[in-house]
């Protein structure tokens, strides 16, 4: 899940990463491993939700964004923050 956040204290972001997985559990009864907090502003501001998710991975995918804190849980971390290599670069492409 990705979230736009108006402060950078790590400790209530901390706090509020586990308040919204708590929430979604108990909710959608689904379980959210990776929670990142953005700069507000820091999501593009798109009418439709699903290009704005599409562009948010695709921003996430190829480290363009600047995450005020982050929680990734193993699978995410090894796909989206192993050492960038040539060949993950060429494949992620981002509408201009």
């Amino acid at each position: 899940m990705v979230q736009e956040a108006d402060h950078d204290d790590p400790d209530e972001l901390r706090a509020q990463a586990a308040a919204v997985r708590s929430w979604l559990r108990r909710r959608a009864r689904v379980r959210f491993g990776s929670v990142v907090f953005l700069r507000a502003g820091g999501i593009p501001a798109i009418r439709c939700d699903r290009t704005r998710r599409a562009l948010v991975k695709n921003l996430f995918a190829a480290r363009a964004t600047s995450p005020v804190y982050e929680e990734l849980d193993v699978d995410v971390r090894r796909r989206y923050r192993a050492a960038p290599t040539r060949e993950r670069r060429r494949d992620v492409r981002i509408a201009g």
